[in-house]
């Protein structure tokens, strides 16, 4: 019977130490959620549930380990009696084993008790794990709705402005429509007052080229002169509005290769 307690003094053996280990883990992280903060300058997430979730199931463990030893020694209590009856054992052996069963037995019971005080302080770290993650992501949730409504508001104006802006546009290109219509029609006419207001151009009587008093328009024989140098620069406009245009659209393909 002797190494029936020796072997239950051995199997209790650090289990104190164990439990506080569990007190002083679920005091740090009860510290954590104990002061009144707003949600989110609590440094919670989901990485702590899971390491409370690991604590509980080692205390329920535990406690499964100690009910089973509690058991055991009522066995041995029991069959402690048998043999104290069957050999005629001694009073005071007896009544020995018995006291010392029954101081481990509630030693067992203690660590029990406490096992089942560290579950309940779990599942209230637990409760407030949830609720303050809860909390956090419906904050979480609010706030990305009042970005995703300033940013409708925002796109919204942008869409104000661009339609300002497209109107805008559609004055001005009406209003130089209306201006090239002018020119179309003035600059035909003023380049037909110009022609007859230069120098190529003069109104004389006729006593110069002939005998009579009649008057005409008289064109000077130089102006093919100024029909050539017209055409000429006509003709070297077009050409070097088409070499500027080509020269701009080879810009960007040059950027691509250097790219």
């Amino acid at each position: 019977m002797a190494l029936h307690l020796r072997y239950l003094h051995s199997a209790l053996a650090n289990w104190r130490e164990y439990l506080d280990g569990f007190a002083q883990r679920f005091l740090v992280l009860n510290q954590q959620i104990a002061i009144a903060n707003p949600y989110e300058k609590f440094k919670i997430n989901f990485s702590h549930e899971q390491h409370l979730h690991l604590l509980r199931g080692k205390l329920h463990h535990a406690r499964t380990v100690f009910t089973n030893t509690r058991n055991t020694v009522n066995v041995i209590a029991e069959h402690e009696k048998v043999v104290a009856q069957k050999q005629s054992l001694c009073l005071a052996i007896h009544e020995d084993f018995q006291r010392k069963l029954r101081n481990i037995s509630q030693e067992i019971d203690n660590y029990i008790e406490t096992s089942h005080k560290l579950i309940r302080v779990s599942d209230d770290l637990k409760s407030m794990y949830n609720s303050i993650l809860t909390f956090r992501g419906q904050e979480l949730q609010y706030e990305t709705s009042l970005k995703l409504a300033h940013l409708a508001q925002a796109d919204a104006s942008e869409k104000r402005g661009m339609a300002v802006l497209a109107d805008l546009t559609y004055k001005d290109s009406r209003s130089m429509r209306i201006a090239t219509a002018i020119a179309l029609i003035y600059l035909p006419v003023n380049l037909v007052m110009s022609f007859f207001s230069s120098t190529l151009v003069w109104y004389g009587t006729a006593v110069d080229v002939a005998e009579n008093d009649s008057s005409s328009i008289q064109i000077r024989n130089e102006v093919w002169i100024a029909s050539v140098a017209s055409i000429t620069l006509a003709i070297g406009t077009v050409c070097w509005s088409w070499w500027w245009n080509w020269r701009e659209q080879k810009k960007p393909d040059t950027k691509v290769h250097q790219d």
